[in-house]
């Protein structure tokens, strides 16, 4: 009788255990609240001569490639992996998607990613870490602006170099607003049909 106990113990002991792993796994696991692709349109001025431009960011439970085009031959993309998330919040303690935002984020989350294509230096490095948000745009709700963490630690265009990260820890540490790396955002990117 006493081995039953014994062996009874264990099995639930192990079920138990069993549980828990799964349970606490699948908790972890979260998808990108922005799955989808989104686009924004634009245009600006430049000495004179007025430009266009459309930024294209295509985000997958794993994955966010962006592409720029200014219209001007100046293009920009970049292609990472997401190796983790979160959907409430921005990281290192910022509440503002910017440093220069003047109203906190609303549903704003984030992104470490590690690059798995870039433009060049200017972009980031493939196998580096960054910090990619999200927060819902003031005047439509039903649009998104956007952030890529950006830090310029080389010279003067056309030799500026992204500031990037060795580890997800030191991205989400580092890539802040205090730190100066979230400066500008895309506003009011449309998803796409």
């Amino acid at each position: 009788m006493k081995q039953f106990f014994s062996r009874a113990g264990v099995i639930i002991t192990v079920a138990v255990v069993f549980v828990l792993v799964i349970t606490s796994c699948s908790s972890e696991f979260s998808t990108i609240a922005v799955t989808g692709t989104w686009q924004l349109d634009g245009s600006y001025e430049s000495g004179g001569t007025q430009y266009t431009f459309i930024e294209q960011w295509t985000i997958t439970p794993i994955t966010i490639t962006y592409s720029q085009d200014r219209g001007s031959g100046f293009t920009t993309a970049f292609a990472a992996d997401i190796v983790a998330l979160s959907n409430e919040g921005l990281n290192g303690g910022d509440t503002y998607l910017t440093g220069s935002a003047t109203t906190p984020a609303v549903n704003p989350g984030f992104a470490v990613i590690r690059y798995t294509q870039v433009d060049g230096a200017s972009t980031g490095e493939v196998g580096k870490y960054n910090v990619f948000r999200w927060a819902e745009n003031a005047a439509d709700t039903s649009s998104r602006d956007f952030s890529q963490g950006y830090l310029n630690v080389g010279g003067d265009f056309p030799d500026n170099v992204n500031g990037v990260f060795d580890s997800v820890s030191t991205a989400i540490n580092g890539a802040t607003n205090g730190a100066g790396y979230f400066t500008y955002a895309s506003g009011g990117a449309a998803l796409q049909q």
